[in-house]
């Protein structure tokens, strides 16, 4: 099987090769650098939207663009890993991958758990606007109304998957690029954000976070979850 697993990156970084590991560079339409690797505005893409969607610039170009039979999606400081050592030996190989997802429907990071919020609360607290996520409900009631009690259980719980690291079979990942673009797109033109700050301008990355879950969740998709290790933490991970 062909497994095709990408970087997404802004910046030049300490690339270490891996095998079926591949660093694609988002937001290149808007960038002034080349940094050598795959550009995320090469054939149909969003690369120009990069402000506003980080890496779901690379979801859109892989969903558009990508021919093999897995594919995921990680960061150049932010990798999947077998144990939480943080050895560049553990990090999932095609090999793991493969297994796994004869096993499991996709691979995600392991949850995160807020004490005393919800995933609700906390977006709200940390990334966004409310307005954004009733705006993103309303979508979901009209376009996928199926939904919208999976869309509640998420939003009020408070466990989620983050980051948009996810591995899965391409026919999986584009059944999932298909709604969640849907939603996205309808999304941008609902919602204002002329007079957002750089942090909240990055509504669809962040609200995409929570909506992979809600997908998931709704799709009752069997997952194997791993630790996500950030290699640029010199006081814990190991080369």
């Amino acid at each position: 099987m062909e497994v095709k697993i990408f970087i997404a990156t802004h910046k030049k970084f300490n690339y270490k090769p891996l095998e079926g590991y591949y660093p694609i560079q988002v937001g290149a339409e808007i960038s002034k650098e080349n940094f050598g690797y795959l550009l995320d505005n090469i054939n149909s893409n969003i690369s120009s939207k990069n402000k506003n969607y980080c890496e779901l610039t690379a979801y859109y170009w892989i969903w558009k663009n990508v021919n093999a039979d897995i594919v995921g999606l990680c960061h150049y400081r932010r990798y999947l890993s077998k144990k939480n050592n943080l050895k560049w030996k553990y990090i999932l190989t095609t090999q793991d991958i493969e297994n796994d997802l004869r096993k499991y429907d996709i691979i995600l990071p392991a949850p995160n758990t807020w004490k005393g919020y919800s995933c609700y609360d906390f977006y709200i607290q940390a990334e966004g606007k409310e307005k954004d996520l009733i705006a993103t409900r309303d979508i979901i009631k009209d376009k996928y109304p199926e939904y919208i009690e999976s869309f509640d259980y998420i939003l009020n719980g408070n466990t989620a998957s983050y980051c948009n690291v996810m591995i899965s079979t391409k026919k999986l990942f584009d059944t999932y690029c298909e709604w969640l673009f849907s939603i996205l797109f309808e999304l941008e033109k609902n919602i204002d954000i002329t007079n957002y700050t750089i942090a909240e301008a990055r509504v669809y990355g962040y609200i995409s976070e929570l909506l992979l879950n809600v997908w998931v969740y709704h799709n009752q998709l069997k997952i194997k979850y791993y630790h996500l290790i950030n290699t640029e933490n010199p006081n814990s991970f190991v080369k």
